[in-house]
């Protein structure tokens, strides 16, 4: 049972890791909002799977650079990246909307 765990794992990862070589390139090419999300979604299963794996080194830089990323799209959107920014956000247009 182990040693066939061992090998799903170990195909699990190989996918993981071959999902991202795919979504970096698209993000790379379309430079989209989706295309940046997908890249950040391949890059936290590959930091979970290296951290599975005992790959710390891996497994720290993939959230790393999933945090730039999804920060990078956050700006492009305009979209709020803390709390205190929704917060901010919330309230300026609930007083604009006030009559």
């Amino acid at each position: 049972r182990l040693e066939r765990f061992s090998v799903l794992m170990d195909a699990t990862a190989e996918a993981a890791v071959e999902s991202l070589r795919t979504d970096r390139k698209l993000a790379n090419s379309l430079g989209t909002p989706e295309s940046l999300r997908d890249l950040v979604l391949s890059l936290n299963s590959v930091g979970l799977a290296a951290e599975r794996h005992g790959g710390s080194e891996v497994g720290e830089q993939c959230p790393e650079e999933s945090l730039t990323i999804f920060c990078e799209v956050a700006d492009l959107l305009g979209a709020p990246r803390t709390i205190e920014d929704l917060m901010g956000a919330l309230t300026t247009t609930v007083i604009d909307n006030q009559p």
